[in-house]
């Protein structure tokens, strides 16, 4: 099967389901979205959620864990995947031996093996993952081979949309909501539907913010949520995001939820271009020319990526913050929190927001 980018995707519409497909069942003991993020980008499938209480004791027959001590450790929620290909094979060298080598980069009398299937690849993740968190980070799996069924539809159904605040965010399958302002974000690969921590708790922050004609910036954009939420509100946006995918997602959905974005680029905060181009419903969208820079300064810029990175881009930031503009950080693990806050001690940290084991922090910068 196709990889789920899009429910217009679906491989009925281009050629017939094989008669039947792998299901695996993955439920960590730990770090449940990272573990997600891994498996989404290491096979580039589209993922299920399911309690697992909700599983059946037919799902559960076979199962088998790694570095588990006991299955009362496993997490509450389980992670299902639907694919054609069986997720005990290896992948094709070129594919895995970059990815192999990153996971194991932190041990130097391991190998990296020339392939890896999605399992061996866990298992390597799993590793670092305790060895970073000096604890032990297991798993429980389980592949079954099923008939297939419109699988298509039974994950559309899995999507539900979320409220915060005023803002209905929703596939675009799900109905408005009256009295709500509409949020249209189908999931795709290009991180950002809002039911990631730390996404939601940048939309709270931004929810009760009066962004009328501020110049806003998003920062790895992902989807582009961010940035229309607070066009939503008012702002004049700008974004940018070293994915390419995820510049095509964004200015997609600004056009889908009928906003203007005033400029967007595909690199860092560096590689912003003099010149602009509108992208608004009825145009089309053109990636800018990213060969000339300027220094532009914005009322809020919002930056949801990751604590290592968020560290690295301190000085940018700060030089792109009008004096009295607000700095929202998030994807910040809670443990990495504390080395963040000691980077920016030099604006003033308004707000702290927590959700699972994510941490985002609002900060303003006094003149």
């Amino acid at each position: 099967m196709d990889s789920l980018v899009s429910p217009e995707n679906n491989p009925k519409n281009h050629i017939a389901l094989p008669q039947t497909y792998f299901e695996t069942i993955i439920i960590p003991s730990d770090c449940l979205e990272i573990f997600m993020d891994f498996i989404i980008h290491f096979t580039n499938l589209a993922l299920e959620e399911i309690p697992t209480n909700k599983l059946s004791q037919e799902q559960l027959q076979h199962i088998q864990t790694y570095n588990l001590q006991d299955s009362a450790t496993i997490a509450p929620t389980a992670i299902i995947l639907r694919s054609e290909q069986d997720p005990s094979i290896p992948k094709i060298p070129s594919l895995a031996k970059p990815l192999s080598q990153t996971l194991i980069q932190n041990d130097p009398h391991q190998n990296a093996p020339d392939s890896l299937s999605l399992i061996e690849a866990l298992k390597l993740f799993s590793h670092t993952l305790s060895n970073r968190n000096q604890k032990p980070i297991g798993f429980a799996y389980t592949t079954t081979t099923q008939y297939n069924c419109d699988w298509i539809a039974r994950y559309q159904a899995s999507i539900e949309p979320i409220t915060c605040g005023q803002f209905y965010i929703r596939p675009s399958w799900h109905t408005p909501q009256p009295h709500k302002t509409d949020i249209i974000i189908d999931p795709a690969l290009a991180f950002g539907s809002g039911h990631h921590a730390s996404t939601f708790m940048c939309i709270e922050f931004l929810k009760d913010m009066n962004l009328s004609n501020k110049l806003c910036l998003d920062v790895g954009c992902g989807s582009g949520i961010l940035g229309i939420i607070m066009a939503k509100q008012g702002g004049i946006v700008e974004s940018c995001d070293t994915d390419p995918l995820a510049i095509q997602e964004s200015c997609k959905n600004f056009i889908s939820n009928n906003v203007l974005l005033t400029n967007i680029w595909e690199g860092t905060l560096q590689d912003r271009p003099k010149t602009t181009q509108q992208v608004d419903q009825g145009q089309k969208v053109l990636l800018m020319d990213n060969t000339t820079q300027s220094i532009q300064q914005y009322d809020v810029i919002c930056a949801n990526i990751v604590a290592d990175v968020i560290v690295s881009l301190h000085d940018e930031l700060k030089k792109r913050l009008q004096p009295k503009g607000i700095l929202i950080l998030s994807g910040i693990l809670k443990e990495k929190a504390s080395q963040v806050k000691r980077m920016f001690n030099d604006l003033q940290l308004i707000a702290t927001k927590h959700k699972d084991e994510w941490v985002s922090l609002k900060f303003a910068l006094i003149a």
